[in-house]
């Protein structure tokens, strides 16, 4: 009876140390989570965060923002959110807040972009919304990414008090080196300076602005150029002679090939829902110093 009663003793204590590691390991794993839009938003907010917590995004890389309509399954993930971090000014984010209001009106909303120097007239009024008429592709600029990751570090600090110096501390870091990448691509694309690139979607605007460059698109509005339209964007362009001609596969048009080869500019893909953003950007501006001398 005795070896029974200590066999079963033995036994408990095993099953109840399992049951601990299993709840230590657990409670390791179940970080709390914050939602973003893009994948850019959420390698910034990985800088910040650390390991504190989990960051999902709305849009995954490849997906197209222009014609994104979040369902409940998509926001369904935000029953577990501390917070939203939105982008900004991107078309679907609308549709999104009014869903999130309606179901999780308690979760705190934060605008990213907020102070971010917005410029206006390359989208136009499609999809019902004024604020369309903004570019929202702000996150193309290494200028106003310090602004976002300022933003950011801001909505942590109220979200997760308790944790300031970490959030400080890494936030730190990230401005530090959004410096070195402005810097660098300044130094890069100096040479190139008022030059015009082709882009079939009007999604580097903030980039051109920003180190003195002229963007010229070929869609408008999320639609395919006219006939005349298409004749008159190939004779401006033979005009300057762009030598980069950017796309996004999202929107994959024979029609910039035909461009490409009327007018003789290197194709090159952009990728601007990458998470890497940093080497995106990178790549887009080592693309444009490097056809300087072609």
């Amino acid at each position: 009876m005795a070896k029974r009663w200590f066999a079963l003793l033995g036994l408990s204590l095993v099953l109840m140390m399992t049951f601990i590691r299993c709840g230590e390991k657990n409670g390791a794993e179940d970080k709390p989570v914050l939602t973003v839009s893009t994948p850019p938003q959420k390698y910034l907010l990985e800088q910040i965060v650390g390991e504190k917590f989990v960051v999902n995004s709305l849009l995954s890389p490849g997906t197209n923002p222009e014609n994104y309509d979040p369902s409940m399954n998509h926001l369904i993930g935000m029953q577990n959110s501390k917070a939203y971090l939105r982008m900004g000014n991107i078309g679907f984010e609308a549709a999104a807040l009014s869903k999130i209001n309606d179901n999780f009106p308690d979760l705190k909303i934060y605008n990213t972009s907020a102070g971010v120097p917005l410029i206006r007239g390359t989208h136009g009024h499609h999809h019902g919304h004024q604020e369309m008429d903004v570019d929202p592709h702000v996150w193309t600029s290494v200028k106003n990414a310090k602004i976002i990751a300022e933003n950011m570090y801001k909505a942590m600090v109220e979200i997760d008090s308790s944790n300031k110096d970490y959030y400080q501390k890494r936030y730190e870091a990230l401005r530090q080196d959004l410096e070195l990448v402005d810097d660098s691509i300044t130094r890069l694309l100096a040479p190139i300076k008022g030059e015009t690139f082709l882009v079939w979607h009007p999604s580097l605007t903030y980039m051109a602005r920003d180190y003195g460059l002229n963007q010229m698109s070929v869609e408008y509005e999320g639609k395919e150029a006219t006939a005349d339209h298409l004749k008159h964007i190939i004779d401006d362009a033979k005009a300057v002679s762009p030598k980069v001609f950017f796309y996004q596969k999202e929107y994959d048009s024979r029609q910039a090939e035909l461009i490409s080869k009327e007018i003789g500019t290197s194709l090159t893909p952009v990728n601007l829902m990458n998470y890497e953003w940093k080497q995106e950007m990178y790549n887009i501006a080592n693309t444009l110093a490097s056809k300087r001398d072609n």
